[in-house]
């Protein structure tokens, strides 16, 4: 886990994510970019990454880190 994945799981968006789905919200997971990818299956249907406030901050870059496994 990232230094600061507690207070970027409280900012994040991902729960708002059309791709989002119910596999996520029973585990709880969210803030991939601050973590590490889904556990679920995603199924990529849109992304908001870039419109997170998680996302800006840490100046990221790309989508999808739900499935990618990608972040800071």
């Amino acid at each position: 886990m990232k230094p600061n994945y507690e207070e970027s799981y409280h900012k994040c968006i991902c729960a708002a994510c059309p791709s989002y789905n119910d596999c996520c919200q029973k585990s709880g997971e969210k803030a991939f970019c601050a973590n590490e990818k889904c556990s679920c299956s995603i199924e990529k249907k849109s992304c908001r990454c870039a419109s997170c406030p998680v996302y800006r901050e840490n100046n990221l870059s790309g989508s999808y880190f739900c499935i990618d496994e990608r972040g800071y």
